[in-house]
């Protein structure tokens, strides 16, 4: 069912019904909602950092703009970030990056 179905839908029957962001969504969406949406915990941050390693995975080949991918590394910052909202604190603050 497309987006404009979807609406009319939901404002027929009074409902709102909440999606997961798609890969494109996250990959392409402005860091002020990006941010916004992780600060309110509809998406965490190990979702975002897998969108765009997956993202990364399908464009790569063809660009060779990455040569080390360093997936690892960038999953435990997330899961750090995670943690941290977790815990009502706000990951993008200085005093909270080296936690």
């Amino acid at each position: 069912m497309c987006k404009r179905a979807q609406a009319a839908v939901a404002l027929r029957l009074n409902y709102t019904c909440k999606q997961t962001p798609s890969d494109s969504d996250l990959c392409f969406m402005p860091a002020v909602e990006l941010r916004a949406r992780l600060l309110r915990r509809e998406v965490s941050a190990r979702e975002v950092m897998q969108a765009h390693l997956r993202q990364i995975e399908r464009v790569n080949p063809a660009l060779n703009a990455i040569v080390t991918l360093a997936a690892a590394p960038a999953l435990a910052a997330a899961d750090k970030a995670d943690a941290l909202l977790a815990n009502e604190a706000d990951p993008s603050r200085q005093e909270n990056a080296y936690r």
